[in-house]
């Protein structure tokens, strides 16, 4: 048998179950292949092997193309069945092809496909794509309401199998460490609406019925990064949305506009607290079993169909409608998460998962498997012993989602991290918004700090991430170190990996001389003026002071607020001086000086300050 599946171009939505048919089949048998053209990005699906495209200088040689692929294949399978019109018609003009076929409803294709009637178009087009879905082999849904939902529109005698799509072994792996958990430490309880943009996610309903816990600590998060009805003005409805979302939580609400990567993704589902999915037929179903998984709660609408769904296999749900009547510490009120794991290990684990289609396979006509690397069923549960973390995990206080809260992400943007929380780190908050009033240039991912705790409202969401230890490092990282103790700065500094660069920041107004030298992650305040020809060390703080011509300051130094440091002194490493000093022209302080106002140097240059 030679199965040929059509799916869409992406890496995100397609890379686990094209790993599971290659880790478990034979690669010979089954051939993908790409309708859309691909994206550079999303060309890395290709390193599976047996992977092509339709090709050809025009819309006759593609059709070509798409027509001898679809003729050498035994069993075409269609993952989801959203295309141009002209690729139904092509269908429709040749059914031989559609009498081999296999459609997987992801959802979007089953319950949203129609057209409004708005045209004579649209009218044909729906006609075309009617066809398309009536004359298929057989079809596969996810859930069995989907498949109740296809007997209602289209022919009960096509064969509808129910099975689920896999998971990938990394997301088990990562939710696996993450299913232990403790609620974060400030208290703030973070809300997922929905997970695109569609409108019959109804998320202003949702905005209602929470409207009563706006004065809560609580944060909201809707994923707006794709989405669009047909025949809706989608830009209209998120217009409508973000204005219902400032009138009634101002302050509090985040719309991600752009994609995450998948595991980065996974980590902001697990970040959650509360999940609201308000749609009223199966809709994102790869995000309710990631939240159930690691416990977290989940609201679904009674009147929909996954609400029935995971109640009848005894899961954790709850009701959207219930939330009007709730008080906000049943809102909160954590579930238990035992039978959502067991059930999504027993039917999404890729190790267990591939048995469901090889019996597809087998019933269509056959498949060979990989024998050698097959395993046994996959088992970790997440209450056996060995699979219990040593110490539960906090959530964490803030998530760096600015590269995501704009649809186009600007060049040269980087993420910084303040290692610890102290009165230069809080400023540090404030230089960096200033900055990017003039220019865009940083995005805070939050403090590290050996002392999780948390910070006071003046800084907004921007709190503590975690320890040293614990701190998530990415092959780049740039950060700032605020520790105002010089060995301590030191001491931290030393001890970073080599992918943390340091960085220095200068505050839009302070004044610096071109011909003055500033060292590796120096941090400068405003208001300071540094002179030509002075020399500022590494990883000294220089706070809204004047430092004078021919100054030389060393490494690990502290300048404090409203100082004067006089023309041609020389302050040595790991010094500090205090707020409001003067310093005379041509002093000298020797490594470790710590010159408080009550010593401060009156007379000539003779004498020395240590």
């Amino acid at each position: 048998m030679k199965y040929l599946h059509v799916i869409p171009p992406s890496k995100r939505m397609m890379d686990t179950y094209i790993r599971m048919i290659r880790k478990y089949f034979n690669k010979e048998e089954h051939k993908f292949y790409f309708i859309r053209s691909c994206a550079i990005g999303d060309r890395e699906l290709f390193k599976y092997g047996n992977m092509d495209e339709m090709q050809g200088a025009n819309r006759y040689q593609k059709a070509m193309h798409l027509y001898k692929a679809l003729d050498n294949a035994d069993i075409v399978i269609w993952h989801g069945f959203i295309y141009p019109a002209r690729i139904a018609l092509f269908l429709c003009l040749n059914k031989r092809f559609l009498r081999k076929s296999i459609w997987i409803m992801w959802g979007l294709d089953l319950h949203n496909w129609k057209r409004p009637k708005t045209s004579f178009r649209n009218i044909l087009v729906n006609f075309i794509n009617y066809n398309c879905r009536n004359h298929m082999k057989e079809v596969i849904a996810l859930v069995e309401q989907d498949r109740d939902s296809f007997y209602q529109q289209f022919s009960s005698k096509i064969p509808c199998h129910i099975i689920q799509l896999p998971m990938s072994e990394e997301s088990f792996a990562l939710l696996d460490s993450y299913s232990h958990w403790k609620p974060r430490k400030n208290g703030k309880v973070f809300i997922q609406i929905a997970h695109n943009a569609y409108s019959f996610n109804r998320h202003i309903d949702v905005l209602n019925q929470l409207k009563k816990f706006k004065d809560e600590n609580i944060r909201l998060f809707l994923p707006l990064s794709y989405g669009g009805d047909p025949g809706y003005n989608s830009a209209s409805y998120i217009k409508d949305l973000k204005k219902e979302l400032m009138n009634i939580f101002l302050g509090k609400a985040y719309c991600i506009n752009k994609l995450m990567p998948l595991l980065d993704y996974t980590d902001f589902l697990w970040n959650m607290d509360i999940a609201i999915f308000n749609a009223q037929r199966q809709n994102g179903l790869g995000n309710i079993l990631k939240l159930l998984y690691v416990g977290n709660k989940v609201f679904l609408p009674s009147d929909g169909p996954l609400y029935h769904y995971f109640k009848e296999k005894g899961i954790d749900v709850y009701d959207t409608l219930e939330i009007q009547n709730m008080d906000f510490e049943t809102f909160i009120s954590r579930p238990n998460k035992t039978a959502a794991q067991k059930w999504i290990l027993e039917t999404h684990h890729p190790d267990n998962n591939y048995r469901k289609w090889k019996e597809f396979f087998d019933h269509l006509g056959g498949c060979t498997l990989n024998q050698d690397i097959i395993n046994n069923t996959y088992s970790t549960f997440i209450n056996s012993e060995d699979n219990i973390p040593k110490s539960a995990i906090y959530k964490r206080n803030y998530l760096n989602l600015s590269p995501y809260l704009k649809v186009k992400r600007p060049n040269n943007i980087k993420n910084l991290t303040i290692i610890g929380v102290s009165e230069v780190g809080k400023n540090v908050v404030h230089y960096v918004q200033d900055i990017n009033k003039k220019k865009l240039t940083w995005y805070i991912n939050g403090f590290i700090d050996e002392d999780i705790k948390t910070l006071n409202d003046s800084l907004g969401d921007i709190d503590i991430i975690g320890t040293m230890n614990t701190w998530r490092h990415t092959d780049k990282e740039y950060a700032v170190c605020t520790y105002q103790d010089p060995y301590k700065r030191y001491h931290c500094i030393n001890n970073l990996p080599e992918y943390v660069t340091i960085c220095s920041l200068s505050h839009p107004y302070a004044s610096i001389s071109r011909y003055a030298s500033i060292g590796q992650g120096v941090i400068i305040a405003p208001f300071t003026y540094i002179c030509e020809n002075s020399t500022i060390g590494d990883y000294s703080f220089i706070m809204s002071c004047k430092v004078l011509n021919n100054v030389v300051i060393g490494n690990y130094c502290n300048i404090g607020y409203g100082c004067v440091i006089g023309e041609g002194t020389v302050i040595e490493d790991f010094s500090t001086i205090d707020n409001g000093v003067y310093i005379p022209p041509y002093s000298v302080f020797k490594k470790g000086s710590h010159i408080k106002r009550t010593q401060q140097k009156t007379k000539g240059p003779e004498k020395e300050n240590v």
